[in-house]
């Protein structure tokens, strides 16, 4: 793994911060040939789990982030791309976070998936049986999450 990391602040309280990394897994896979194998197999218990940051060979990132928004500069504006260079699929996300008050945060994000059939976006082909033969699990390509976090 490789990367650049670039911070700037600008009027009083905002920070600017550009990152790049690139990432060679020599474990990783080349072609997707395993990958339907490999997401059904984590579905079982005990039966692994499915990275998709770990699963092909070769990754880049790029992220942008601002913070120090809202009247007590509680508020952030992330965009992040994570690139699979050995599949060509991809996602691009943005996530907007408060943190309203000292012990309760929420962030909402969006998320587009990008490139063909591959790690982030996989055309999860089901196990040739009788009932299930031919069916396909095409995963979306956009997705949106709200999350709450509460500090104990």
């Amino acid at each position: 793994s490789t990367g650049f990391l670039y911070s700037r602040s600008f009027k009083e309280d905002y920070h600017y911060i550009l990152t790049v990394e690139y990432l060679y897994n020599d474990l990783g896979y080349d072609n997707s040939e395993l990958l339907s194998w490999s997401i059904i197999n984590s579905l079982i218990p005990n039966g692994g789990s499915f990275s998709p940051l770990y699963y092909s060979q070769e990754y880049v990132t790029i992220g942008s982030m601002i913070t120090g928004f809202g009247a007590d500069n509680d508020v952030s504006v992330n965009v992040l791309v994570i690139g699979n260079l050995s599949d060509g699929s991809g996602v691009v996300q943005g996530v907007y976070s408060a943190q309203p008050f000292r012990d309760l945060g929420v962030s909402f994000s969006v998320g587009w998936f990008f490139g063909g059939d591959g790690t982030f976006r996989p055309d999860v082909a089901l196990l040739d049986t009788t009932l299930l033969e031919g069916i396909n699990l095409n995963l979306p390509r956009y997705s949106t999450e709200v999350q709450l976090r509460v500090k104990f």
